[in-house]
Parts: C-alpha cells; sequence; structure tokens
C-alpha cells in the first residue's frame, strides 16, 4: 500500500512539473534562468 501512495505522489509531483514548464514555454526571457527539462516518459 505504501508503494502506491509514492507512486500517486510522484505523478503528481511530475504533472505539476509539466505544467510549469508548459507555461513557462514562450517566455525566451525565463528560458536562461530557469532549466525545466526532465524526461516524462
Amino acid at each position: 500500500m505504501p508503494d502506491d501512495v509514492l507512486l500517486n505522489k510522484c505523478e503528481i509531483v511530475e504533472r505539476c512539473l509539466k505544467r510549469i514548464q508548459e507555461d513557462y514555454e514562450g517566455h525566451s526571457e525565463l528560458t536562461h534562468k530557469t532549466d525545466l527539462t526532465t524526461d516524462y516518459g
């Protein structure tokens, strides 16, 4: 059961990071300040 909780939390964090990346796409003034690259599977 605890493994399911950890997997769900990990999925939530990945979705949040993906949304953040999508929000900042197109904002060229911010791209040099942040590196939001990751592997979403």
